[in-house]
């Protein structure tokens, strides 16, 4: 599966392409995106495995593109019938409003492309003040102290 947004391509996660596999390697060896996204290996097998016990579900992972490079991951699941996303970005390309960007493409295209969501929501660490400001900008709002929302 590919999604084009407009500043982004985002392809699904495929453990057998090697380009995949480094960005998330990258990530997991990061100091930051350890910290708050955990091991991404084991978060795209538990997304993977989410899929396959409810196909009606979006669960996907995918790699982000941007101006054809890999940037870094997305993510959306179904957690207790909510749709919740996750975004890291590599260490480079941080600090250039693209994790903004990135959200607010990608959260405007699910909700408008599936009708079974209605609201998304971004689970942001009350330390992580980067992740928060990105939600902001990408217009969601803070409905609980570690809990970001954005609605149809």
């Amino acid at each position: 599966m590919k999604v084009y947004l407009d500043n982004f391509v985002l392809e699904e996660y495929n453990a057998s392409n090697l380009q995949h596999r480094e960005v998330i390697e990258r990530l997991n060896q990061d100091k930051e995106s350890k910290k708050y996204l955990g091991d991404l290996f084991y978060a795209i097998q538990k997304n993977s495995k989410r899929s396959e016990e409810d196909i009606s579900k979006l669960n996907k992972t995918f790699i982000s593109y941007y101006n054809e490079y890999p940037i870094g991951y997305f993510a959306i699941y179904t957690i207790h019938s909510e749709y919740q996303v996750s975004c890291g970005l590599l260490e480079e390309y941080r600090k250039q409003y693209l994790a903004s960007l990135l959200l607010e493409e990608a959260s405007t295209y699910f909700l408008s492309e599936y009708i079974d969501i209605n609201e998304i929501f971004a689970i942001i660490d009350k330390e992580n003040i980067a992740s928060q400001n990105s939600a902001l900008r990408a217009g969601y709002e803070r409905i609980e102290e570690e809990k970001y929302s954005i609605k149809k």
